[in-house]
Order: C-alpha cells, then sequence, then structure tokens
C-alpha cells in the first residue's frame, strides 16, 4: 500500500500534545488595573476605581486609548476639501 498523505495521516501522540487547546472561558480583567470581572464589575472595560480615576482627570488617557484623539492643531479641513486638494496636485 503506498502512504498516506502528510495531512490525512494519524498524528502522533507528540504531534496531538503540541497542538493549542481549545478556549472554552474567557475572563475579562480592567484595561488598567488588570483586576478581573470575578473580583469587581467592569463597565467599558475599566474598574470602578480606575473610571473614577479617570472622571477626575481625563487628562491622564493616552490619547490612543480615546475615542477620538486631540488634534496638534491647524484648521479644520472636510475630507472632501483635502482629497480634491491631494487629487490636484
Amino acid at each position: 500500500m503506498p502512504p498516506l498523505p502528510a495531512d490525512s495521516a494519524p498524528a502522533s501522540d507528540e504531534e496531538t500534545a503540541a497542538q493549542p487547546g481549545q478556549v472554552t472561558r474567557v475572563i475579562m480583567i480592567c484595561a488598567t488595573c488588570d483586576q478581573d470581572e470575578t473580583t469587581v464589575p467592569l463597565t467599558d472595560g475599566l474598574c470602578p476605581d480606575c473610571h473614577a480615576l479617570i472622571a477626575d482627570d481625563p487628562a491622564d488617557i493616552p490619547a490612543t486609548f480615546r475615542a477620538q484623539p486631540p488634534r496638534t492643531g491647524g484648521p479644520e479641513v472636510a475630507l472632501g476639501e483635502l482629497a480634491a486638494q491631494l487629487l490636484s496636485r
């Protein structure tokens, strides 16, 4: 008999043990302090303590975590105008 193709050959015990397991449960953690959802309630990915800190001083939130990063300056240009400017070059 010819050998089985490599993709349909039965896996050895070592190959089976090396395969990643299946995720059956996910536990969410606070985005800043890593407290898990089983110990504190999470709202919008943050625990109550972190929510209070952010509410006191929102400037502490990195720009990458904000819904809309702050503008660096300069006049605001509509997207259509910007596209027209780029195409006219």
